[in-house]
């Protein structure tokens, strides 16, 4: 199991009265999950509004004092976003550099999803092998642990967080398919975050997912 921030949390912690509050957040999460012998807790990464190098500074100081205190097992799992507003981290660079930025990286991994790759630009769904190598030349995959596996509802590089069944977004069927049995991640555990709909359960997506790719 994996378990989830809650969206308000912010790494890059917008105002300065935010910080002991979300590393209190994160803790307390870390905890849960260390308790429930999950693989780690996902977060976004960090969303700025004003000069990009000043979020990753603001992120990247939040998580040296969240891992300064934390001894425990399960890892925090930065997810890539859908680059809205003010969003970082479209890009695996962003992620493995940050990763690598911190004063304890081995309690970093990460969590792909795959609405918010689409939506970013960087998966537009015929593109995945170039992904794959990107990601595999920047050693981002070595440290993926888990993946959110959603549609979109909007185009690729539309920017926008919404996610979609797995027969209704503009991710085509075998696009995913093709995603979904990719050395890189065929052995990660995959997480639905898809809609709840009156046409399929997620106990349909499930077991569609898995006749799909046998």
């Amino acid at each position: 199991s994996i378990a989830h921030a809650p969206y308000p949390t912010n790494l890059s912690v917008p105002k300065p009265e935010l910080r002991e509050p979300i590393i209190d957040s994160v803790l307390n999460d870390l905890e849960i999950v260390e308790n429930c012998g999950s693989i780690g807790l996902v977060v976004h990464f960090g969303s700025y509004k004003g000069e990009p190098l000043e979020g990753y500074k603001r992120m990247i100081d939040i998580l040296n004092e969240v891992l300064a205190q934390w001894s425990g097992t399960s890892l925090l799992l930065v997810e890539n976003t859908a680059g809205k507003g003010g969003e970082l981290g479209t890009t695996f660079e962003e992620l493995v550099k940050v990763r690598q930025l911190v004063e304890k990286p081995e309690k970093i991994g990460f969590c792909l999803d795959t609405c918010h790759a689409f939506a970013s630009g960087l998966w537009n769904g015929e593109n995945w092998e170039e992904v794959e190598a990107e990601g595999e030349k920047l050693n981002y995959f070595k440290h993926l642990k888990a993946v959110h596996l959603n549609n979109s509802m909007y185009e690729t590089n539309s920017h926008r967080d919404r996610h979609a069944n797995i027969h209704n977004g503009y991710i085509k069927v075998s696009q995913m398919k093709a995603f979904m049995t990719s050395p890189v991640v065929k052995d990660t555990p995959m997480i639905l975050e898809t809609p709840s709909s009156e046409q399929y359960s997620h106990e349909d997506e499930i077991a569609y997912l898995k006749q799909l790719v046998k």
